[in-house]
């Protein structure tokens, strides 16, 4: 659908100074991964005309669904994809659908294209104690349940903290994995996508006023094509061979966010284990909980849509 809108786009991109070789690192940001699926549009068909080479891809949350579904050549599935997610958001405030779509990209799955994300697609995603980074899988379900966990956001995505498999307990990835070669190179670049800049993170679940997800799918489009053509970071992309030690030090920072949110969650969910059952004796608790739940559904349907 973009594909001829995007290959104009190109022909005004100095072809010499374009990175052949490209490692890919995408953050998550729920529906703020429109933003990225333009931005994978536009480097697939870069990719296409042999300008680019991607040799590894890294996400998690959204973006390592998205960077799946580039490694698989089945990004304009996403589109509709993102519109059924939506809907289902509206209607349920979870992302339940999540695990049937996951389910019908997996049965399309080749063997040929299973084997094209080994040791290719590194997802991220966080046991209730550590983090972990998963870049070979034993078969389809073992895909399949990787990328539920670096998707799996608390309460959101099942009503559950943790997503439970085998006896333990996963959450979304929340940081991708950054690769470390990291020497400024002309032929081997380390392209780092967020979607979440200070102006957009009110997106990540607020969709209120748009109709279609194309807005934001040609905002993606429009920023990666500024930062092939300008030779400079641009809202959404940048290289990590080229950050500042600044640019490092504000990530760490995030990260440090990120281990406070887990061991928060880590809490709530120790803290529901020991006094859940004896609320649920209570008969104010069982009157107000109902209550509760309605308010919390009314806030998000009146801000997200």
């Amino acid at each position: 659908m973009f594909n001829e809108y995007i290959d104009e786009l190109i022909k005004n991109i100095p072809k010499r100074e374009i990175p052949h070789n490209l490692d890919i690192v995408v953050e998550g940001g729920a529906f703020n991964g429109s933003y990225v699926l333009g931005i994978l549009f536009f480097l697939k068909q870069m990719e296409k005309h042999n300008l680019i080479k991607v040799k590894r891809m890294s996400g998690c949350s959204v973006g390592g669904l998205l960077c799946f579904k580039y490694l698989t050549d089945s990004l304009d599935e996403s589109l509709l994809e993102y519109n059924l997610l939506r809907k289902s958001f509206y209607k349920n405030q979870n992302f339940k659908i999540l695990h049937k779509s996951l389910d019908k990209n997996i049965e399309k799955l080749t063997s040929d294209n299973f084997e094209k994300i080994q040791n290719r697609l590194f997802l991220t995603f966080h046991t209730s104690e550590k983090q972990i980074i998963k870049s070979e899988y034993d078969d389809t379900e073992d895909l399949k349940k990787a990328l539920l966990k670096t998707a799996h956001l608390p309460i959101l995505s099942n009503g559950e903290l943790y997503l439970k498999d085998k006896g333990s307990f996963f959450l979304d990835g929340l940081l991708p994995h950054i690769f470390k070669d990291r020497s400024e190179s002309i032929n081997h670049n380390i392209l780092y996508i967020s979607p979440n800049s200070f102006s957009k993170l009110k997106n990540m679940l607020i969709t209120k006023n748009e109709i279609s997800t194309y807005g934001r799918v040609s905002e993606g489009i429009l920023d990666v094509y500024s930062f092939f053509f300008n030779k400079k970071q641009s809202e959404m992309c940048s290289f990590v061979n080229k950050w500042s030690i600044s640019s490092f030090i504000s990530l760490r920072i995030k990260h440090l966010f990120i281990i406070l949110f887990l061991y928060t969650i880590r809490a709530l969910s120790h803290i529901g284990h020991k006094i859940l059952p004896y609320l649920k004796q209570n008969e104010l608790y069982n009157n107000t909980e109902p209550i509760v739940k309605n308010m919390f559904s009314d806030i998000l349907l009146y801000n997200c849509f």
